[in-house]
């Protein structure tokens, strides 16, 4: 999406989207221990010192071995798939998974985001271009 506008416009669940800022190795996530490394291209030193930073529901993909863990806030099972919302420090991910999951609320839970499916926004909401 070429802005944050368009980025909450298009897909149900909304996509994640949180103030971040960069780091030597890549960029924490504000309010949450999340620090990820890799930016769909945009290298770090390419990030603005504040930015926001977006991953789809579909792109946090729940995983035994993932390398993120969380606490599961709350659970929208909607038949086919399932919303499940993950507490991290002070902020709430969404990840979407098909059918339903074995898990309750305050369950720890780990989970991946797919680090090719980044979203890098200027804090004006547009795009940030390598």
């Amino acid at each position: 999406p070429a802005t944050t506008v368009v980025a909450q416009l298009v897909g149900t669940p909304r996509i994640n989207l949180f103030p971040a800022q960069r780091s030597a190795s890549g960029f924490t996530v504000a309010g949450s221990p999340l620090h990820l490394n890799g930016t769909q291209g945009l290298s770090a030193a390419h990030l603005p010192d504040q930015f926001t930073f977006g991953i789809r529901p579909e792109d946090v993909v729940i995983s035994e071995t993932g390398s993120f863990s969380g606490r599961v806030a709350l659970m929208e099972p909607l038949g086919v798939e399932t919303i499940i919302h993950i507490r991290l420090g002070e902020l709430v991910l969404l990840s979407i998974v098909p059918g339903t999951m074995p898990y309750g609320i305050d369950t720890d839970i780990r989970f991946d985001i797919a680090p090719e499916r980044l979203h890098c926004f200027g804090l004006d909401g547009a795009r940030l271009a390598n």
